[in-house]
């Protein structure tokens, strides 16, 4: 986890380079900087010039149970895009994201031109569909498997699998092969 708007953050994404690390991590709600300011734009060029993904969450926890002095919102996917957009030699990944859009929806056209991955841990494969919409749009080879863990039990996201409607080769790509490719494992 980088935090662009610190001073430091350059010496530490390097640290983390050099180190191996295979991903970096925004909390940009919780450290206080918006998606297009100039801390994001920073660290997205810095990121991209390392070969390391940028992952960013859309929420950490439900806002409806917050503490009246937590942060009241979080990354709005399209805000994520858009990042993604102005910077398109980095790589990203939204999770715990739920977009709501139509298979035929103008965002997943533009994110299919990007490097550009969706985590499914938030989705539903059954009522909402929101995962098998996204596999519509963007094929198994944009969509990573998640869990959520440790604020969500895992078990549902091995079952949102097993009821995916998608074939094999397609879960396996989901479940471990996309996430080996784009982390290098």
């Amino acid at each position: 986890t980088l935090n662009p708007a610190y001073s430091g953050w350059e010496r530490d994404l390097k640290d983390c380079a050099d180190a191996g690390f295979r991903a970096i991590r925004l909390y940009p709600y919780y450290h206080d900087y918006a998606l297009d300011g100039p801390e994001a734009a920073a660290v997205a060029d810095a990121a991209r010039e390392a070969g390391l993904p940028v992952s960013i969450p859309c929420r950490v926890v439900d806002v409806r149970q917050r503490h009246w002095m937590d942060v009241c919102h979080g990354a709005e996917p399209e805000a994520v895009l858009a990042l993604a957009e102005r910077h398109p030699g980095a790589t990203f990944v939204l999770t715990e994201a739920i977009p709501g859009w139509p298979a035929d929806s103008e965002c997943w056209r533009r994110m299919r031109d990007l490097p550009f991955y969706v985590e499914m841990s938030r989705m539903t494969s059954v009522l909402g569909k929101n995962l098998q919409g996204a596999l519509t749009a963007l094929g198994p080879g944009r969509i990573l498997f998640g869990t959520g863990f440790p604020f969500k039990a895992p078990s549902p996201a091995f079952l949102k699998i097993q009821v995916l409607d998608a074939d094999d080769e397609a879960k396996a790509q989901i479940t471990g092969k996309n996430a080996a490719q784009l982390f290098g494992g």
